[in-house]
């Protein structure tokens, strides 16, 4: 089957997302779909990457409905789980459309390492009391590997950005230098002012001056 991905993000941490609910499906005792947000619980949108069309469908349902197993673990930062969706009062909404596809328990746990949390991994079974004591410990060790993984996707990711805008930030200086004929301390002295006067971030405001040209500083000529 092939994952799916509702959101957009970083394409090393999602291929890292998309094999990890393949492989949830895969080797975890009664694991039909597997779903992974990423991300914590900082933002209205988050990141979500699934194994099938049932999985994306829960994580949309959840969305809508302002509830269901998923959004508490990331609002509560705890594992969840629910052994019988049929007999749980606590996601009448979301339930419902869940059982209609057939997943009758479901168990969240969070993908951390060390402080962080990277995300969180659920799992859908058809079967009731599914994800059984004994095998936790085979479970863990499978979300400790992905936790892992992620971490490391999640670096690269960030190396990437942070190179991604120092260079935009350079592009911009030159123009700058370019324009007024100003020494490279200037020219970034006069990107940073301008900037805070915005209330942006530096990079912000180079993006707007590769994309557009040196005329978005227009007012802001006094500081060069």
């Amino acid at each position: 089957m092939d994952a799916q991905v509702s959101t957009p993000g970083s394409r090393d941490v999602v291929r890292v997302a998309q094999l990890t609910v393949a492989a949830a499906v895969a080797t975890v005792a009664d694991c039909v779909s597997a779903g992974i947000v990423l991300g914590d619980a900082t933002g209205d949108v988050l990141d979500h990457v699934a194994s099938d069309r049932r999985a994306t469908a829960s994580h949309l349902r959840q969305v809508s409905c302002g509830h269901g197993p998923t959004l508490d673990a990331v609002r509560g930062g705890e594992s969840v789980y629910c052994g019988d969706l049929g007999a749980d009062p606590r996601w009448p909404d979301w339930s419902a459309t869940a059982q209609r596809d057939g997943l009758v328990a479901v168990l969240v746990l969070p993908l951390s390492t060390g402080r962080v949390t990277l995300g969180h991994l659920t799992l859908y079974a058809e079967v009731v009391q599914a994800f059984p004591i004994h095998d936790t410990p085979r479970t863990l060790s499978f979300v400790e590997h992905a936790a892992a993984a992620l971490n490391a996707a999640t670096d690269v990711d960030r190396r990437d950005r942070a190179m991604g805008r120092l260079t935009t930030v350079w592009q911009a200086q030159g123009m700058i230098m370019e324009r007024f004929g100003v020494t490279p301390a200037r020219a970034f002295a006069a990107l940073e002012r301008a900037s805070h006067r915005r209330g942006v971030m530096p990079h912000r405001l180079a993006e707007d001056v590769v994309a557009v040209g040196v005329d978005v500083l227009a007012r802001d000529a006094d500081l060069v």
